[in-house]
């Protein structure tokens, strides 16, 4: 049983590994493309207000995948014995059975919703989304409903790129 969590536990770590592939938010060429985009639409509250959806959908992508990554790895981990305290000491029962099922159950659906997020609100589906709305190009219906009156509020910040000497 232990192996089954060990295989289970890699085969999580290596999706949480692609998925970070995936996760545009964070590395250092999506945030060079999100602020060509904010300084291509600088003047535009909308684009930028999707710009701020995006980020946010992203990040939020990545926590649940997180969360379900933590919550298959204290599920499966923990006794499914029982342990009675008796003042200072403690009686534990085990019947050695694993709780990776369970684990299994609960985060599944968890983590497809994070994946889920992340691939929906990718940076090049976000760059697509932005080059129709600047084209001219009506922003689609369910865009347009998420996009709440918090993404307006957000300061747009000028980029201002700050030359760097490699340390030697």
């Amino acid at each position: 049983m232990l192996r089954r969590l060990l295989f289970f536990l890699v085969l999580l770590g290596t999706g949480v590994g692609s998925v970070r592939a995936q996760v545009q938010g964070e590395s250092l060429e999506s945030q060079q493309l999100k602020q060509r985009l904010r300084s291509q639409y600088l003047q535009n509250d909308t684009a930028q207000a999707i710009i701020n959806l995006y980020g946010r959908r992203q990040a939020g992508g990545v926590s649940w995948t997180i969360a379900a990554i933590l919550s298959a790895v204290r599920i499966g981990t923990a006794s499914s014995g029982t342990t009675t305290s008796y003042g200072g000491y403690s009686a534990g029962n085990s019947d050695g059975s694993s709780n990776t099922g369970a684990a299994f159950l609960i985060a599944t659906p968890l983590m497809a919703y994070g994946v889920g997020k992340v691939l929906h609100y990718s940076n090049s589906h976000l760059e697509q989304v932005l080059t129709a709305y600047g084209a001219g190009q009506p922003l689609p219906r369910a865009l347009r409903r998420k996009l709440k009156p918090r993404f307006f509020k957000q300061p747009i910040v000028k980029y201002k790129e700050i030359s760097v000497k490699p340390a030697k």
